[in-house]
């Protein structure tokens, strides 16, 4: 027996017949639609660098080797038309396997399935390259510094490898050293030379992106795809993605 759950096929005849599908282009550069949406949502500037005090994000997941796929929420620092820039633990697995140029997957979601507004999400694949830290220097969020660098100098200190989990042992001490590292960031006291031993700068190049966009008025969710066109190891990591004719898929 199929069970339906209660009240989702409430919605009457009349109702249903005058909801739309929508079927037009959202345009030729997912990465530009990205771009503008999310500075009109007040987390990037118009050139896509992530605004101060932005929670601005994504969630990244990477094949790892006899286990499941070690998936990061990330923040976004800027998009631009090479990619995604972000930002990860240096010396990790993660760091590693992203060096390695293994395939990653990437989720960016927004907005919310309410009347008069939608829910968006952006779904893509491809690989990262690294790029130079300094480059993003204005734009690093202090949150995540200070978690990397005091992680690194809790490893550190207590001489353990550090792309291992590890404990906070004596809680007191674990948030001096918290302390410490932010009140260092915010004054100028760490050099970029510390600050790349425990940071990794990555540009995601996506080979493929998919667009969704659903509103509670909509017959059903609007699904784009493209595919880039560009060749498969390019000139420099600033080299714009070249897409293909966008296409128009069926929801699942």
């Amino acid at each position: 027996m199929i069970r339906v759950a209660r009240g989702l096929l409430k919605t009457s005849s009349a109702t249903f017949s005058r909801r739309s599908v929508a079927t037009k282009s959202p345009g030729s550069n997912p990465l530009e639609i990205l771009r503008q949406e999310c500075s009109g949502r007040k987390l990037c500037d118009e050139q896509g660098y992530r605004l101060n005090d932005a929670h601005w994000v994504c969630a990244v997941a990477v094949p790892m080797e006899d286990k499941a796929p070690n998936l990061r929420t990330v923040h976004i620092l800027r998009v631009s038309p090479a990619g995604f820039d972000m930002i990860f633990k240096a010396g990790g697995a993660t760091a590693q396997k992203l060096l390695e140029s293994t395939p990653v997957s990437l989720l960016h979601t927004q907005g919310r399935f309410v009347p008069g507004e939608s829910a968006e999400q952006y779904r893509g694949e491809g690989n990262c390259v690294p790029i130079p830290l300094a480059d993003l220097q204005e734009e690093l969020p202090v949150f995540s510094l200070t978690g990397m660098m005091a992680s690194r100098r809790w490893a550190a200190e207590a001489g353990n490898p550090t792309d291992t989990r590890q404990g906070t042992g004596v809680k007191a001490h674990w948030t001096q050293i918290l302390q410490q590292t932010r009140q260092d960031l915010e004054n100028d006291r760490i050099s970029m030379e510390e600050m790349e031993e425990c940071v990794q700068a990555f540009r995601f190049r996506p080979d493929r992106l998919e667009y969704m966009a659903g509103t509670p008025g909509a017959l059903m969710w609007d699904r784009w795809e493209w595919m880039s066109e560009s060749k498969e190891t390019p000139t420099s990591v600033d080299d714009p993605i070249e897409w293909g004719t966008p296409r128009n898929l069926v929801p699942h």
